[in-house]
């Protein structure tokens, strides 16, 4: 029986190569993914946080509106709370916790003969009607 061995000096550092090279490629693709996932669990709380900023603001307006419906004048409005009743005041915006920009405003509503909401100006202004229209906005967070 006769072995004949062959001079195999530069394949291992080839397997070496490739070797690093996949793990490179897994570990580059499962950063990415989870790098991706913080990203939209960061913006799916910024969006929440948002929402409720905005219900907090239609239900300050209701409150308001149960309370002296005559008060729905002011636009742009900010709301807060007086002892233990939300109050209205003139206010471009509001900013909240340093990041979120509440932008609350009231604008009439017109009817026409029918009594059907109608684009303004139409037969008559509604004096017991308001579009209320609560925006929230922020900066993304940088990635």
């Amino acid at each position: 029986m006769k072995r004949v061995f062959r001079d195999q000096k530069g394949q291992s550092l080839i397997e070496v190569v490739i070797a690093m090279a996949v793990f490179s490629v897994i570990a580059g693709a499962i950063m990415s993914v989870t790098l991706g996932s913080l990203n939209g669990l960061i913006q799916g709380g910024e969006e929440t946080e948002a929402r409720a900023f905005a219900e907090e603001g239609m239900e300050a307006i209701r409150s308001v509106r149960d309370h002296a419906w005559n008060v729905l004048t002011i636009s742009p409005a900010q709301v807060g709370v007086s002892g233990s009743v939300w109050t209205l005041s003139r206010a471009a915006s509001e900013l909240i916790g340093n990041k979120f920009t509440r932008t609350i405003t009231l604008t009439n509503v017109c009817r026409d003969g029918t009594d059907t909401i109608a684009v303004c100006p139409a037969t008559y202004t509604d004096p017991h009607t308001k579009l209320v229209t609560v925006n929230v906005s922020w900066a993304p967070r940088s990635r």
